[in-house]
């Protein structure tokens, strides 16, 4: 994969920005997986701007952005030792669902999907 997936018209990536300091706080990207589900990838929150709910509103940007490029679901794969990133993705409802694309040999891999409307 590269950052060319993640670009228009395949994708989109996203940055949160401080208005103060214009310090990055965060990122979130999603690639086309198939007509219908683009796969989320990126989920990041620097250290120093975690529990100001940056990763939750980049996730709503994101998904908005999905929805008017015509997607009808977000998917995603997590893993076993991200408890934080899987409550996250479950509190803004995506659902766990088997493991997809090259994420099926990953024994670590937990995957979810959210539909969008």
């Amino acid at each position: 994969m590269s950052i060319h997936d993640f670009l228009p018209p395949k994708g989109m990536f996203l940055l949160a920005e401080s208005l103060d300091t214009q310090e990055t706080m965060g990122s979130v990207a999603y690639t086309k997986f198939n007509d219908k589900s683009c796969e989320l990838d990126a989920v990041y929150v620097f250290p120093q701007f975690r529990k100001l709910r940056i990763a939750t509103s980049l996730l709503v940007e994101i998904e908005k952005k999905a929805l008017l490029d015509g997607y009808e679901s977000m998917i995603l794969r997590a893993g076993s030792p991200q408890p934080e990133a899987i409550a996250l993705y479950q509190n803004i409802g995506f659902k766990q669902i088997p493991a997809f694309g090259k994420w099926t040999s990953d024994p670590t891999a937990i995957c979810f999907e959210k539909k969008i409307s």
